[in-house]
């Protein structure tokens, strides 16, 4: 049996390291920073490193609670891409949680990306649109409805300010909208996040932070200066 667990364990690290080269040769062939994990700039003693990456990962996860899907801060924080264009800051990595204990423990990996912007804004939410919210419509369930018939049906949008989803939300960006529909869109303040279910694929962190780029380049340059 310790001889089987400890094969088991060796089948998990040569995964793991075939996993991290993968990413590092990724990463530096796409302009990306990597890191495997928090613990990564750690100093000190394996306790002190311990002690510290766990401060930082809580410091991060701390700025990102009131985005789905981080549900808790003790989660796990692996495989951090970091890039820097003119205007944004990107960071993609893979959250994960679990839940229960014994035979119930489940483990939730979903994959996230952001970008820091040079603007703080009320922001708004787009989800896709499923069949109790087409129920919730027709019993007098609120979501903000825009001049796009197509864009309405496949999307639900929630803002604090309706005019400033108006004003985002222009025919081009909604055809943009309609054609790309990124995942998990969040915008909250100076920050807007991606997100979907599932450990971290690198063609999720290439198409975000193009996403991401592309849909910033579609914002009016009236809406970044008024709230700059």
């Amino acid at each position: 049996m310790v001889i089987f667990f400890g094969f088991l364990i060796y089948i998990a690290n040569l995964y793991e390291k075939r996993k991290l080269a993968e990413y590092q040769a990724f990463a530096l062939a796409n302009g990306f920073d990597f890191q495997p994990s928090m613990m990564e700039n750690a100093t000190g003693s394996w306790f002190e490193q311990m002690f510290s990456s766990t401060t930082t990962k809580h410091a991060f996860l701390q700025t990102l609670t009131q985005f789905r899907p981080i549900t808790t801060i003790s989660g796990a924080v692996k495989y951090i891409f970091t890039s820097q264009t003119t205007e944004l800051k990107f960071t993609a990595f893979q959250y994960s949680y679990t839940t229960g204990s014994g035979k119930n423990r489940t483990t939730h990996y979903y994959t996230v990306a952001y970008v820091d912007l040079p603007v703080y804004a009320p922001g708004f939410e787009i989800s896709g649109e499923d069949i109790l919210d087409k129920i919730g419509k027709v019993f007098g369930g609120q979501d903000i409805e825009l001049e796009h018939a197509e864009f309405n049906d496949k999307f639900r949008i929630k803002s604090p300010d309706e005019k400033f989803a108006h004003d985002v939300l222009h025919p081009q960006m909604m055809e943009w909208f309609t054609a790309v529909q990124p995942p998990g869109f969040q915008w909250q303040g100076n920050r807007i996040v991606l997100y979907k279910s599932g450990t971290l694929e690198t063609n999720f962190v290439l198409n975000s932070r193009a996403q991401l780029d592309q849909f910033w380049k579609l914002v009016p340059d009236f809406v970044k200066q008024d709230h700059s």
